[in-house]
């Protein structure tokens, strides 16, 4: 299966303006059957319990329009 280099970028991209360098931070993105994508990040949160992927946000996002995830990263 080939890289998805667009998906990396969105994600990239997300993480870099949602975190300042050097701070620990992730970021996903999702590709919708359309061909669009959707973005997300982990919640921050003093409870490691209750931390959810990064995934969560776009995916949810995705299942709220009725739009099939294709591909993830």
């Amino acid at each position: 299966m080939a890289l998805d280099q667009a998906l990396v970028d969105a994600a990239v991209d997300l993480m870099s303006r949602r975190w300042p360098p050097g701070e620990p931070g992730g970021a996903a993105a999702v590709r919708v059957a359309d061909g669009g994508v959707l973005t997300s990040v982990g919640l921050d949160n003093l409870n490691a319990a209750v931390i959810l992927c990064h995934e969560t946000g776009a995916l949810i996002q995705a299942f709220t329009e009725q739009r099939a995830v294709v591909a993830s990263v």
